[in-house]
């Protein structure tokens, strides 16, 4: 079965570029074009210099973002551990089961009520 593909028309630097992707990825693609044109100062290039200087700037971005969510990842393993070992010394403190013994009564904590 094939991925249905639509045709979509970005446009960076006056210059209009067809490219073929899934439907729901088109409206992402035409905004990351529009942001890539506002980086670019709607006006032609000089030269490759600013392309390098653009392509820099975009990596380091990626990079902090992969870098964020690596502290983000930590923070919640970290977290969930916590929470694990919470779940482990609350269940030390559980009372022993009900006892039907003859004294009658609910045995809770070592106590009768």
């Amino acid at each position: 079965m094939s991925e249905k593909r639509a045709e979509t028309i970005l446009t960076v630097l006056g210059e209009e570029i067809r490219i073929s992707c899934p439907p729901e990825e088109a409206r992402r693609l035409t905004h990351l074009a529009a942001s890539l044109e506002a980086r670019l100062g709607g006006g032609a290039p000089m030269g490759s210099r600013l392309l390098v200087l653009l392509a820099l700037g975009l990596l380091d971005e990626a990079q902090g973002a992969a870098a964020s969510l690596q502290r983000a990842r930590c923070e919640i393993d970290r977290l969930n551990e916590m929470i694990a070992e919470s779940r482990a010394d609350s269940t030390d403190l559980v009372p022993p089961a009900a006892s039907n013994d003859a004294g009658g009564g609910v045995v809770s904590f070592g106590r009768r009520f």
